[in-house]
């Protein structure tokens, strides 16, 4: 349980950095033009504010999960016995010896990082997210 409130508390910043730098973009006068045609509170978010900050939560849960998935201080510390993280996996393994599956998994979870990346950039534009309005 420990173990995934330290992930939580690590990756946290990062997806309120995203979702604040969504909501910079936020044009609050859709909120009220639903809320004029007679939409609740809870229609509103779920219609008109969820779908306009998707790409910040969803580009957010992402680069968290990154960043966690990366993370080998807090799954060294925290992990109990029974649970093997791969980056503890790869960190015990270059500790052995010298082997190419090291670089090979190292390479591979590089590869899935970039191509992460590369779909948030291709369906939301995450450099649109950091650009300052």
């Amino acid at each position: 349980m420990g173990f995934w409130i330290a992930h939580v508390l690590i990756t946290f910043p990062y997806v309120v950095r995203f979702v604040l730098a969504g909501l910079s973009g936020y044009d609050a006068t859709l909120e009220r033009a639903a809320q004029i045609l007679g939409a609740r509170p809870l229609r509103v978010f779920w219609d008109v504010t969820l779908p306009l900050l998707r790409p910040a939560i969803v580009s957010g849960g992402m680069f968290a999960f990154l960043t966690s998935f990366d993370n080998v201080t807090v799954s060294l510390f925290l992990v109990s016995p029974k649970m093997r993280t791969l980056p503890l996996e790869i960190f015990s393994h270059m500790q052995d010896a010298y082997s190419p599956i090291v670089a090979s998994v190292s390479s591979v979870v590089v590869l899935i990082s970039v191509v992460f990346i590369a779909v948030l950039e291709r369906l939301y534009g995450v450099g649109r997210l950091f650009a300052s309005h």
